[in-house]
């Protein structure tokens, strides 16, 4: 029980805190919004109305698929892939064939854990953004490969409950892996600043400056 508490409180930890703190307003990363217009100059030469350039945070849209990728990854690894290993004890016995399979899809359930994890933040950062669509697909892949070796099992133990039971949760994980790919190639296209990269910088419309610029 005390470990199903302690996994509920990371899956939540990581589906809110990821969003809201890695997702905030940072360094131009989705590009910037114009504040209120403040009266600059009292001289004739220069009286004129500026405005703040204000940094935009991320996406809400992308926030959500952040966060439910990054709860996703820590069930992975805390839940999904520690019963798979569970189940590994009695497949041997009852579906031996099946026995390797399960215990490949569950190691590779605690790698691809952590990397989806990792990416749910790359995402909000606009960081790896070439990098997440491979991981996706290997998401894909993966709840994929566990769906095939539940069908195994049940057909060679005649147990076909776990098989129908995975179904769910596989289903889960290729929504989550397709909507992060989209993701990541949504974030590509916005505007804003790339980490190590040039922002787009400039005059605003209608002929307003950046405040920096203007007062420079």
């Amino acid at each position: 029980m005390l470990y199903l508490v302690l996994t509920a409180l990371v899956t939540v930890a990581c589906a809110i805190g990821i969003p809201l703190t890695v997702g905030r307003s940072r360094e131009g990363r989705w590009g910037t919004r114009r504040g209120a217009p403040v009266s600059a100059g009292t001289s004739p030469y220069r009286e004129g109305v500026l405005r703040a350039e204000l940094p935009n945070g991320a996406p809400w849209a992308l926030r959500f698929t952040s966060g439910a990728n990054a709860a996703w990854a820590v069930l992975t690894m805390m839940i999904f892939a520690p019963a798979g290993l569970l189940l590994l004890l009695f497949t041997a016995d009852e579906a031996p064939l099946a026995a390797l399979p399960l215990l490949a899809v569950c190691v590779d359930g605690f790698v691809l854990g952590g990397f989806l994890l990792g990416s749910a933040r790359a995402l909000l950062r606009r960081e790896k953004l070439d990098e997440i669509p491979k991981r996706a697909t290997w998401s894909l892949l993966h709840h994929g490969a566990v769906m095939l070796t539940m069908l195994l099992i049940g057909l060679l133990s005649g147990e076909w409950f776990m098989a129908a039971m995975s179904a769910v949760p596989c289903g889960v994980g290729i929504g989550l892996a397709v909507a992060l790919r989209g993701a990541a190639r949504k974030a590509s296209r916005l505007g804003g600043e790339l980490p190590g990269g040039e922002g787009p910088g400039g005059e605003l419309p209608g002929g307003e400056l950046p405040v920096a610029d203007a007062l420079g």
